[in-house]
């Protein structure tokens, strides 16, 4: 099992059911499982995820993604990085989440047609 440290990822969102089963998966991928974090990068990252209206899981869910995992790779953990890399965030955890979302790149490009501002801002407070 991979030892995956918290560093700078806040205990609220470190104890989310999707972070903590995320971490005691045998590999872990997504922004926590990248080598190089820091835990000023974290606290970083996390407060720019909040600030697009994330709540606990959905940062989880954000951290554990591909896309999280794409910040790390570009060495962009910058706030120019971390600004290009979440300008859309929202959405993208959403249509994850969405229980009609089979995983797919053609299910993800529907789901997020679909998508009003309105509609997103009712999933994040229901998300949280």
């Amino acid at each position: 099992m991979a030892k995956v440290k918290r560093l700078g990822i806040p205990k609220n969102v470190w104890e989310t059911s999707e972070l903590r089963e995320y971490v005691q998966q045998p590999y872990v991928g997504g922004y926590v499982g990248a080598r190089g974090r820091t835990k000023t990068g974290d606290y970083k990252l996390v407060r720019a995820l909040r600030k697009k209206g994330l709540g606990p899981k959905m940062v989880a869910t954000w951290l554990t993604s591909g896309s999280g995992r794409h910040l790390m790779d570009s060495d962009q953990l910058t706030a120019k990085g971390i600004k290009n890399y979440t300008k859309d965030v929202a959405k993208q955890v959403i249509v994850w989440t969405d229980p009609r979302h089979t995983g797919t790149l053609a299910s993800t490009l529907e789901l997020r047609k679909q998508l009003s501002n309105k509609l997103i801002k009712r999933r994040l407070k229901e998300l949280g």
